[in-house]
């Protein structure tokens, strides 16, 4: 009997095997290549699925397949929907015949911001009674928990990621005290980022009334395309007549007074005024898409009575916003300041169009200040980061690091009147990926409070000089420029 021969078997074997895995990676280039997106993006999963053996291909069927089919987030509620389209339309109609009852000089910098998120989001024009900064959880969840106690009709909050340790435990025995007392009270989390969420926690707060609900549930969040599709959304409405929103979740990471903790630094705002009716349609629509229960209704709109106060926009972006609204004002918000622009962000990775803008505005004179955090919650996205540094500096940016802790600010600031505050990082997975929502004031007093704010974080950040950049090790350029290969698609 001949006897057999291993070697040439496993030759054959390992022939067979690369055959299947260049054919493999030839599919994927191929699938990428006509899913027509943007060129970097393209690219950049062509070089992590051929540079990267075995793993680039896992990493791209999970991460990198276009999740995203309209029909899967066509989720408007349409009856809402109609009567917003008709708004926005009477209010473009005011805006180009002058007819804007705020139309004076002070504002016509911003018409065209106006204008541009009127068409691309039908994100109406509101008039707000207050609009209140909170400067991270000392002052925001006692605010926050003040109002809940008040309520009388309904809550309703979506939250990215809500814990249930101290001021998360505070937060649900009072909306189980509301339910008790026949108030609706609904919760939206996300299912990736409270994938930790106790289920006795879940139960428990069931058997109270109060009705939760995660965003698109998925068991393994890691093995998971739609882990890139996530509501990074944070959203409080109280009755319809007060909103929050910001970049704080329901975690005791936000206050500063707790032991053992890395203090984090973030901002949110109140809003008393119609844009709780914006906040409210947003939430409906999220609650539709995981529910497919339409609860949309006009007790949850109050009308309000009042002509004047903070004009302000809600605008939102997600896979079923093919404008992709908040990269749009942003770009638009810094391509248009003439004096300076002050930016706060955790994660500083800028598409081609935003990293081009904020380059074209330093080097035409704009004071252009960014800060981001000196120690990221997340090593890889810093390193990523920090590769876009060098060439702001030498376009003019200046680039602060912030000390204290995290900062988590998710905030712009231009000319004393345009500024943001919200959910999105100046990143490609806020600028493309994620369901987002940011609101945009018109307001010198809001634009001073911020800016102010802003000046008061620069005090405990370390400012980035070109010149002493350029002297870090060659390891930290060789691994930032490497990490910066996969920030398209982070």
């Amino acid at each position: 009997m001949k006897p057999i021969n291993f070697q040439v078997i496993f030759s054959d074997l390992s022939l067979v095997i690369n055959t299947i895995y260049v054919i493999t990676i030839v599919f994927i280039i191929l699938l990428i290549i006509f899913e027509n997106r943007s060129p970097l993006k393209s690219v950049s999963w062509i070089i992590v699925v051929t540079l990267v053996p075995v793993l680039g291909i896992v990493f791209y069927f999970f991460f990198g397949q276009r999740y995203r089919k309209e029909r899967k987030y066509t989720r408007k509620e349409a009856r809402y929907q109609k009567h917003i389209k008709n708004q926005s339309i009477s209010q473009l109609k005011n805006i180009s015949e002058k007819n804007f009852p705020e139309n004076d000089l002070l504002l016509s910098p911003v018409k065209n911001i106006m204008t541009l998120l009127l068409r691309n989001d039908n994100s109406l024009i509101t008039r707000n009674k207050t609009a209140k900064i909170l400067t991270n959880g000392e002052e925001t969840f006692p605010d926050l928990i003040s109002e809940l106690k008040k309520a009388e009709k309904h809550i309703h909050l979506e939250f990215f990621i809500f814990k249930f340790d101290n001021i998360g435990n505070i937060i649900l025995d009072i909306l189980k005290q509301k339910a008790s007392e026949g108030i609706e009270v609904r919760v939206l989390y996300d299912s990736v980022g409270s994938y930790y969420m106790p289920h006795r926690k879940k139960r428990e707060a069931k058997k109270a009334g109060i009705q939760l609900k995660s965003f698109q549930k998925v068991i393994f969040p890691f093995l998971s395309s739609k882990v890139n599709y996530r509501n990074h959304r944070k959203i409080v409405i109280i009755d319809g007549k007060i909103g929050y929103t910001g970049g704080l979740n329901v975690s005791d990471k936000y206050l500063e007074n707790i032991p053992h903790k890395k203090y984090w630094r973030d901002t949110f705002v109140k809003i008393e005024g119609e844009a709780a009716a914006s906040l409210q349609a947003i939430f409906i629509n999220d609650w539709y898409y995981v529910t497919k229960n339409s609860i949309y209704h006009e007790k949850y709109f109050p009308k309000f009575t009042f002509d004047k106060g903070v004009l302000a926009q809600i605008i939102s972006s997600g896979p079923d916003n093919k404008l992709n609204t908040i990269s749009q004002f942003y770009f638009s918000a810094i391509t248009s300041a003439q004096k300076y622009i002050y930016i706060t962000t955790p994660y500083f990775m800028p598409t081609d169009e935003i990293s081009y803008a904020l380059k074209a505005a330093a080097m035409k004179g704009v004071d252009l200040r960014i800060i981001i955090p000196k120690k990221s919650d997340t090593p890889f996205s810093q390193w990523a980061g920090i590769s876009y540094v060098e060439e702001m500096l030498k376009a003019g940016v200046k680039i602060y690091r912030y000390t204290k802790g995290f900062c988590h600010n998710k905030i712009i600031i231009t000319d004393d009147m345009l500024s943001s505050v919200g959910s999105a990082n100046l990143d490609y997975r806020s600028l493309e990926t994620h369901f987002e929502v940011n609101v945009v004031f018109y307001d010198k007093v809001v634009a001073q409070k911020l800016s102010m704010q802003f000046l008061e974080d620069l005090k405990t950040s370390d400012e980035i000089k070109l010149d002493a950049w350029k002297k870090r090790p060659w390891y930290t350029k060789a691994i930032s420029s490497f990490a910066r290969l996969f920030a398209p698609v982070m």
